[in-house]
């Protein structure tokens, strides 16, 4: 939305979505061709980049190098394994300068963006020159586009491009290494059921026995 709503202010503006994933999102790009976005690329990969933001942005980043874009529009962070380090991962590969929690976009001429963001004692408005990447925060708006069913089937063929992960970064140093494994922690914890004795007699025994210790009473 925010940057269908900066293409609108623009006049003209060629709008590129990207994502990194598997073909469950390709329902998602349909929906994004339907709502005016010229091109929807999907970057497939074979590894969980779950927990993986700076081989991410370094995906990101080469992807942005071999097809330039004037601004860089990300989300603050992902519902699942988001550090919110992304886009100032990209950021700094890039050599951009990085904008976060921003909650509104608008041109400021002279090939430049002036960005409202959020901050702890209010909001700032910063006005940057681009190339740039910002990642958008809580925008407040009061609606979301949605596509109407003749916008969905006039794009309803229209191809989202697909490229490799690995082919765009097909080495990369240690620091940038997959996620390989994950494996549950052990929180079992020992326990001791009191059967015998009344209420009172079962607390006075649970008092003396267990949290007495622990807390050093004489």
């Amino acid at each position: 939305e925010t940057a269908l709503r900066l293409s609108d202010a623009l006049g003209s503006c060629r709008l590129t979505a990207l994502t990194i994933g598997g073909r469950e999102s390709e329902n998602f790009m349909k929906t994004l061709y339907a709502l005016g976005f010229d091109q929807c690329v999907r970057i497939d990969t074979q590894g969980d980049l779950r927990f993986s933001p700076m081989y991410k942005a370094a995906v990101i980043s080469e992807y942005v190098r071999q097809k330039p874009q004037d601004a860089v529009l990300t989300g603050l962070q992902g519902s699942i394994g988001g550090s919110g380090q992304t886009p100032l991962f990209t950021a700094e590969l890039l050599g951009y300068p990085c904008i976060t929690a921003a909650q509104d976009l608008r041109a400021a001429g002279d090939n430049q963006l002036q960005v409202r963001s959020a901050a702890d004692d209010g909001d700032i408005v910063q006005t940057v020159k681009l190339p740039c990447v910002v990642s958008v925060g809580n925008a407040e708006y009061s609606y979301l586009r949605v596509p109407s069913l003749k916008d969905r089937m006039k794009c309803g063929n229209k191809p989202t491009a697909v490229c490799s992960a690995e082919d765009l970064v097909p080495s990369f140093p240690g620091e940038l290494a997959l996620l390989n494994s994950l494996e549950l922690r052990d929180r079992k914890r020992s326990t001791v059921v009191i059967h015998e004795g009344t209420a009172k007699e079962k607390a006075q025994r649970l008092y003396d026995e267990f949290l007495k210790p622990r807390m050093d009473v004489p």
